[in-house]
């Protein structure tokens, strides 16, 4: 049976081969020829003098010549490439199939596999698929590993189970079917679980000398957040088994305790008055339910506070005289947390008295008779020992129509106006839509300079610059005047350019004869020495 198998193989390959295959049997169990056969192996010598080779068993249509697919050898003159089984016309290179490479490497879909294994997609997505016969053999069973087209790797489970990581024959990580990921868990109840005695999440610096290491850990049936700043674990925050918290202290015997790094602790104690850290209210109800509350705190900074049960802590007053307004850690002798309005009903401006003298203030002219003429008035006393009502100066006005004013209430229409001179270590013009970068155009029309100075001596000032007279009269605007007087330190630069290229060409001239000069020099001696013999 063996013996009829290997001679339909040798038949197949005699027909496939595309040289002249010879078959001399000398009556025995070997052959001579291109294709040799003994009791150990089959040989087939390529006859190829140069270029590559493909020899193999092909699939033909009943042409002859057109090709399907192949397996085969794949190689150069003298080596072997690669091993082929693979769909195509040329199934050797068509990557539509399996190709080994004599290093071993193999290739599922391209011929020249850089790794031990590649699997190559001309399509979209590269996928692998595990299945068996509990998952089934469908497109939509088993385990896929897919190289996504924005080259993202995906690890899809088609399956209602559960996808496991594990490391030195160990599960370490799992992620169930829901979603829930475990760490050293194999039910996690959790988006995350992490079982594990001891320490289970740790945040470490790669600096050793920093010391800035954090971690979680779970003592008995306590939770405790640690750091090694001192050069030993410490616990930061401590849940302890009896529901209290602790913050610096490892058995907090409180809701909430805190121990400072100085040794002073910080107690919350709801269950009654502790002397120092007390407290007591007035309860407000309405129908049983508590709307209000007027509590006093004997802590250390001793507050009387104003609460509701909508927004909490509405006023404070502190020991040290402090108020505080929608907060109850006021810093100054008020502060507010909110808007505050100011208003006069009884009259048609409001004022915001700052400071000593009655004139220092902030009127708003609210009326609607305009009385000051509308807006925000910042006023000042120039000179306080004069004690007359009126002594004041609009320092800034903010107008109803948007306009601000300094030293003066007429802006001109400007949305700025300002009376004097203004010192600035900086000032930027907003974006102007005309700057001059057309001069280095090449379509840029430069004046000559005779036309330049032309025009100096017929008008007395450069062309599209205002003249003296205009701006003592108009005055001029800063963004367009910054532009043009760009425009000429351009042109101006333009000109240097175009003398420093002269300068050149000159320069290049004057050597040219300088050399010149010498030449004839040397004649000229050359001649008198001639003409002396």
């Amino acid at each position: 049976m063996k013996t009829k198998f290997k001679i339909a193989i040798i038949a197949m390959i005699g027909f496939s081969l595309h040289t002249k295959a010879q078959w001399n049997n000398n009556g025995s169990n070997t052959t001579t020829g291109i294709l040799t056969m003994d009791g150990n192996s089959i040989n087939f010598n390529t006859p190829v003098t140069s270029g590559g080779w493909a020899r193999g068993i092909f699939s033909v249509a009943p042409d002859k010549s057109t090709r399907f697919g192949g397996i085969g050898l794949y190689g150069s003159k003298n080596n072997a490439v690669h091993y082929y089984l693979a769909h195509g016309t040329s199934p050797w290179n068509s990557g539509l199939g399996l190709y080994v490479k004599t290093n071993g490497n193999i290739g599922f879909g391209t011929f020249s596999p850089f790794t031990n294994l590649q699997i190559h997609s001309n399509n979209v997505d590269a996928r692998i698929a595990l299945t068996n016969n509990h998952s089934g053999k469908n497109a939509s069973d088993g385990f896929v590993l897919i190289n996504e087209s924005d080259s993202e790797v995906h690890f899809l489970n088609r399956e209602n189970t559960a996808l496991k990581f594990s490391t030195y024959g160990a599960e370490r990580m799992r992620i169930a079917a829901n979603g829930n990921i475990g760490i050293g868990a194999t039910d996690p109840k959790e988006t995350l679980t992490l079982s594990k005695s001891g320490v289970t999440l740790g945040i470490y610096d790669t600096n050793p000398a920093s010391k800035a290491n954090n971690r979680i850990a779970r003592y008995g049936n306590s939770l405790v957040i640690q750091n090694d700043l001192t050069g030993s674990w410490k616990d930061n925050i401590n849940f302890h088994d009896s529901g209290n918290v602790g913050i610096g202290i490892v058995n907090p015997s409180s809701p909430l305790d805190i121990k400072s790094s100085k040794n002073r602790t910080i107690s919350l104690d709801f269950t009654g008055a502790q002397p120092g850290w007390g407290y007591t209210w007035q309860s407000f109800k309405t129908n049983s339910v508590e709307q209000w509350r007027i509590i006093g705190r004997e802590d250390t900074n001793s507050s009387l506070t104003f609460w509701n049960s909508v927004d909490k802590d509405i006023l404070t007053l502190l020991q040290h005289g402090n108020v505080g307004i929608g907060t109850k850690s006021p810093n100054a002798k008020l502060e507010v947390n909110g808007s505050v309005k100011f208003d006069n009903l009884s009259s048609g401006h409001t004022n915001l008295q700052i400071g000593h003298d009655i004139n220092d203030r902030i009127l708003a002219d609210n009326s609607t008779n305009k009385h000051y003429g509308g807006g925000l008035f910042f006023r000042v006393t120039p000179d306080p020992s004069l004690n007359i009502t009126h002594n004041y100066i609009d320092v800034m006005t903010l107008s109803d129509k948007g306009t601000v004013g300094i030293g003066t209430k007429n802006t001109q229409g400007f949305k700025l106006g300002v009376h004097g001179r203004i010192a600035a270590e900086e000032v930027k013009v907003a974006t102007y839509g005309n700057w001059p970068d057309y001069v280095f155009e090449n379509n840029y029309n430069l004046p000559t300079l005779d036309e330049v100075e032309n025009h100096i001596q017929k008008n007395g000032h450069l062309k599209n610059i205002p003249s003296a007279k205009e701006v003592s009269k108009e005055g001029f605007f800063l963004g367009s005047m910054d532009a043009k007087l760009l425009q000429k330190i351009e042109e101006l630069t333009l000109y240097t350019i175009a003398q420093e290229k002269q300068l050149k060409t000159q320069e290049k001239k004057i050597k040219t004869l300088e050399n010149q000069t010498k030449e004839i020099e040397k004649l000229k001696a050359l001649v008198n020495k001639l003409l002396k013999k």
